[in-house]
């Protein structure tokens, strides 16, 4: 059997047992042997179908598709040969949406032998239409009138994706669909200036090309917002996946909200840009991109296998040159100047390595700008301090719940909010803005953001942190180091031209600043759901 399957299974079980969000689930298993890419563009297949799946496995008899299975002590049902509910799933997709399951194992055989009951049963469900309204229809029936009115004006416009399932294209105001075909929003892909050779017109049309080969309607579009973002149909998905544009670094598969952080934080070259938890790099690759080809990046991630993949996309998508173990070293210099993680083809190797450096600095320099460079530090944010680095740009991107994701608003089944691990996760956000508002003198500008749409990792984050800059201010023993710098600060509008700040009325009566911050609301924005709040130096 694959261990790709064996591996996306894990990863869904934590999404659905533990309330892990993608990202956590992904990078929590140290052990994992596939390549962590792969694994996630197999999890997010499934979660794209997976109402639709799970309904046709329980018709052929192969998984328990009632709602109270995770209540049940058997994993399946008495009749059935398959025990792993979400190895089935993950091996369903590839049999019925993509190329075939790879490997063998008792789940394999199973499914290959109901093939004939699973296709005619997934036919028609396809055809049956949308099931009676569910909680997610009561959903948008709760929101505020003006909200609800706008979601209700359009229907989506059902159509077929590459794969064959029937998915709906969203457009700014429509409604969530229902049953098995699924609301996707568009796909994002930001043409990448670090690396050069084709221009955003160029890119383009060569995309446009190839989606009218491979027969994807629709067009690519300008984003009216995001400088140097393309916009193309949901359904291209397959293709940029396998496209030599994004596999070369031409252009960064990057979602429209992702891209706000780098953009309101007013990066200028020659900056000096710490991001505080930089791994996988898309804000990354973003900020570095703003710095115009001078300026230096100081990238902080805790994790070793996060920072595997973040060294690999500095090297594959930025066109840096390293890791290096100082600035000093020049291209073609010998062995010694250069780490011993140069070779990054094999990742769990590479993590061990990482491990073994115990937080010593790597360095990265541009192979077409001498003045742009890059120092990865392997190690707690709250750690540094300003005799590490001085920033002139902070961000603050810290690990959330993920409530914002397509993927986990696929997987929602109406069930209640993990208090517990909301309240550990708002703990570490606070800490972490805290510290970049309070560590760092020489910053002008900290962004917090997360892909939450939870209030307790986004407004009540920034109101903690509100609260500690005017105790800083009110008290005399502040007048000097971290007080100093942090009773300077103050929450700004972070991106006055977005068309709709998202903020919800409730949110916006609840904080007197609320509309200063910025919520993505996937059915407004077309994007996930995102929160951006924009702290500057008072001068």
């Amino acid at each position: 059997m694959a261990s790709l399957y064996v591996e996306a299974a894990d990863v869904l079980r934590a999404m659905e047992e533990q309330g892990k969000g993608l990202k956590a689930a992904l990078y929590d298993d140290k052990q994992r042997r596939s390549d962590v890419q792969k694994v996630c563009g197999l999890v997010c297949a499934v979660l794209r179908h997976k109402q639709l799946l799970i309904r046709v496995l329980d018709r052929c008899g192969l998984i328990d598709g009632s709602a109270n299975h995770k209540k049940s002590k058997t994993k399946a049902k008495s009749s059935s040969p398959v025990d792993n509910r979400y190895l089935c799933l993950a091996m369903a997709q590839d049999m019925l949406f993509g190329r075939g399951i790879r490997g063998g194992g008792g789940v394999k055989r199973a499914l290959e032998a109901n093939q004939t009951e699973l296709r005619a049963a997934l036919a028609d469900e396809e055809n049956k239409g949308p099931p009676p309204p569910t909680a997610a229809d009561s959903a948008v029936s709760s929101l505020p009138s003006k909200r609800r009115n706008a979601s209700q004006q359009s229907a989506s416009k059902r159509t077929r994706g590459e794969n064959g399932a029937v998915v709906s294209e969203r457009r700014p105001g429509d409604a969530a669909d229902s049953g098995g075909a699924v609301v996707l929003p568009p796909r994002y892909v930001r043409v990448n200036g670090l690396v050069g050779g084709k221009s955003g017109q160029e890119i383009r049309s060569l995309i446009q090309a190839q989606m009218r080969k491979a027969k994807i309607d629709g067009d690519v579009e300008t984003d009216p917002y995001i400088p140097s973002l393309l916009v193309l149909p949901s359904t291209a998905g397959a293709l940029l996946a396998q496209n030599k544009l994004v596999h070369e670094g031409n252009v960064i598969l990057q979602d429209r909200s992702s891209c706000l952080a780098a953009l309101a934080a007013d990066i200028r070259p020659g900056d000096t840009v710490l991001d505080a938890c930089a791994a996988p790099g898309s804000k990354t690759l973003h900020c570095l991109d703003f710095m115009k080809g001078s300026g230096h990046l100081v990238a902080c991630e805790r994790a070793p296998r996060r920072a595997v993949t973040l060294l690999q996309r500095l090297r594959d998508h930025g066109g840096f040159d390293g890791p290096l173990e100082s600035l000093s070293a020049a291209y073609g210099d010998s062995a010694d100047k250069r780490s011993a993680l140069s070779d990054l083809s094999d990742a769990r190797a590479a993590e061990r390595q990482l491990k073994e450096r115990d937080g010593k600095p790597m360095f990265f320099r541009h192979t077409n700008y001498a003045s742009l460079s890059v120092e990865v530090r392997v190690a707690d944010f709250l750690s540094l301090r300003s005799a590490d680095v001085s920033p002139d740009v902070i961000l603050v991107d810290p690990s959330c719940s993920g409530s914002g994701l397509p993927t986990h608003q696929m997987d929602d089944q109406g069930g209640g909010r993990d208090v517990e691990r909301l309240q550990k996760l708002a703990a570490v956000q606070t800490q972490m803005l805290n510290h970049a508002l309070t560590a760092f003198a020489t910053a002008r500008t900290v962004c917090y953001s997360t892909c939450s749409t939870h209030e307790e990792e986004n407004e009540q984050v920034v109101a903690a942190s509100l609260e500690t800059i005017e105790q800083h201010k009110a008290s005399s023993a502040a007048a000097k180091g971290g007080g100093r710098a942090a009773r300077r600060f103050r929450l700004v509008s972070a991106v006055p031209w977005w068309p709709s700040t998202g903020v919800p009325e409730e949110l916006s009566n609840a904080y007197a600043w609320g509309s200063k911050c910025v919520r993505c609301d996937p059915a407004v924005h077309r994007c996930r759901g995102f929160f951006l709040a924009k702290f500057v130096r008072k001068r």
